[in-house]
């Protein structure tokens, strides 16, 4: 028999204290970006799938809440907000003004296995910068991205920051495929990991035929590409191009040939694509140095360096906004999560002596409007921050103070006839900002005094018969 009782893993539930201290800091993030010119919008909780599905990458499909309607369209609920974001700046588009600064919160939903930690439920707050490109630009997000926590009592931040375009036009420039440069890119961060996890991207490789030795063209393998290419020479100019080959059309031999070709790499190019992604995926720290390690890495290999210039930009004119208690690690190995990352890349974590907490993190994603069916590429970049994850941070000592807006006031009539007096008493108190519960007519004081020290009450009030007052305070 189902316990339907039961919660679902990952979706807590939640108190008045935990609720309070999450709208508190959503109010204060929201202030901030507001205060910076970031419109508040939203956007359905329930959008088409392909939505998401189209420049999103596959590791968020597995994560997404996905159903047909009863009108028989795939939807599904929104697992991130900047898509959804997107598809509203679409439809309206002609309307804006350039460029356009928004912001969001709500909830985004991802399924999680019961073992894995996080959330399947929570809340995201972040900004959109659409129709803006460029070091100075890219600057602004990291800037605001930290700014506006910095409004919350987190301590010292770290913001590490990488660049998919500048990693994306290095591995290119080895003449590998995109399927080869796009798995490399993927598993940077497991390259830096060790030799134990650099053995097990390279025998992933190998299972993918994307790594393969010099030698694995086989003779049986010559023969078979030799005869279909003798094949599609002695047909190429038949009319009509549907004429058969043994079973297969010359269109067929063609496209099999070109698919070929496509996936086929040079052993000596992948090879050498390998041992600069493990070089580069060490690549991690102040950005001065890193960006020297990595300019002679560029000329180890005879590379041209790709997006340098703007990424010194970018960093210098960040500095230039002057953060307090923001410690800035360039990391090459970060590329996002989401596939539709086209340049710069950040995240940005809490620094505690235990343990670290990515609070949040975006990027620049300048080929997505066009995916999902603009008319052309607008340049436009973005982050998020996971609420949940802020409030699990925060310092409790000094949220406490901030968070609490109202004294807590607990009103006690002494007799029956004094009961409609404490109401009004009550309304009183309420009126001037406090919290107030009024109690039943009080059979034991130190009932009413230990009940209060458990609701965490600042204050009892009681009213006698003639509407008298008598005030109280309680030490918790």
């Amino acid at each position: 028999m189902v316990n339907i009782t039961r919660r679902l893993a990952s979706m807590p539930d939640l108190l008045e204290e935990d609720i309070s201290t999450a709208n508190h800091s959503s109010e204060t993030l929201r202030k901030s970006l507001g205060q910076h010119g970031y419109q508040l919008v939203d956007t359905p909780m329930l959008e088409l799938t392909e939505l998401f599905l189209r420049k999103s990458g596959g590791g968020l499909a597995s994560q997404m809440y996905t159903f047909v309607e009863p009108g028989g369209e795939r939807v599904s609920l929104r697992p991130e907000f900047t898509a959804a974001i997107i598809r509203m700046f679409l439809e309206r588009s002609e309307k804006e003004v350039f460029p356009v600064r928004w912001q969001y919160a709500g909830p985004v939903f991802r399924y999680l296995r019961e073992q894995s930690t996080g959330l399947r439920q929570f809340t995201q707050i972040g900004a959109e910068l659409i129709g803006a490109d460029g070091p100075y630009h890219d600057a602004e997000i990291l800037a605001l991205s930290c700014e506006s926590l910095q409004t919350l009592p987190l301590g010292e931040l770290e913001l590490s920051i990488g660049n998919v375009g500048i990693v994306q036009g290095l591995l290119n420039q080895f003449n590998v495929s995109e399927r080869v440069s796009n798995f490399l890119l993927n598993n940077l961060s497991e390259l830096r990991k060790g030799n134990s996890s650099v053995k097990n991207v390279m025998e992933q490789a190998r299972r993918l035929g994307i790594l393969v030795d010099k030698d694995s063209l086989t003779a049986v393998n010559r023969v078979a590409l030799n005869t279909e290419l003798e094949n599609l020479t002695r047909h190429l100019l038949a009319e009509p191009t549907t004429q058969s080959v043994g079973v297969r059309s010359v269109e067929e031999i063609r496209t099999r040939m070109l698919w070929k070709m496509r996936l086929s790499d040079s052993p000596e190019n992948v090879e050498s694509c390998f041992t600069f992604a493990r070089s580069l995926s060490m690549l991690h720290g102040q950005p001065e140095s890193v960006i020297q390690d990595l300019g002679q890495l560029i000329t180890t290999h005879g590379l041209k360096p790709v997006g340098l210039d703007d990424l010194n930009t970018t960093i210098n004119v960040f500095r230039s906004h002057n953060l307090e208690n923001v410690r800035v690690q360039l990391d090459l190995a970060l590329v996002g999560k989401l596939s539709y990352y086209s340049g710069l890349v950040f995240e940005i974590r809490t620094i505690a002596e235990d343990t670290q907490s990515v609070l949040g993190g975006g990027g620049r994603y300048n080929d997505l409007i066009r995916a999902l069916g603009g008319s052309k590429d607008v340049p436009a970049l973005g982050f998020a921050y996971n609420l949940e994850q802020i409030v699990d941070s925060l310092r409790q000592d000094s949220i406490n103070a901030t968070d609490r807006k109202s004294t807590l006031i607990l009103v006690i009539p002494t007799t029956t006839q004094s009961y409609d007096h404490a109401l009004r008493v009550a309304r009183k108190l309420r009126q001037s900002g406090n919290s107030v519960e009024v109690s039943l007519v009080n059979p034991k004081g130190s009932v009413q005094k230990v009940y209060a020290k458990q609701r965490n009450i600042d204050t009892i009030v009681t009213v006698g018969s003639n509407g008298e007052t008598q005030q109280h305070s309680i030490s918790n």
